[in-house]
């Protein structure tokens, strides 16, 4: 397992491999990260505590989630996205 300083807060990385990374983000309030997506990747967010702002691409517009402890949420690859912190 490793730690991953960033300016939103941290990633602690617990498997990794050419074709698999398991990730805890930890997001400071009020911190977000850049919009993205990946070419590849598949991802599944699920919220361990606190809440935050998914913006998520549907349909080619973005759209603001809000996500709740316990929620989760699939982004396919291609699909644009960012996380925020409240």
């Amino acid at each position: 397992m490793r730690i991953v300083p960033k300016p939103w807060g941290r990633e602690v990385i617990f498997a990794e491999n050419e074709r698999y990374a398991g990730k805890i983000l930890y997001l400071e309030a009020g911190h977000s990260l850049s919009l993205q997506y990946h070419e590849k990747k598949d991802e599944t967010i699920y919220v361990l505590e606190g809440e935050m702002q998914l913006t998520v691409e549907v349909d080619g517009a973005l759209r603001e989630l809000t996500l709740r402890a316990g929620d989760t949420h699939r982004i396919r690859p291609l699909v644009r996205h960012r996380m925020r912190a409240e």
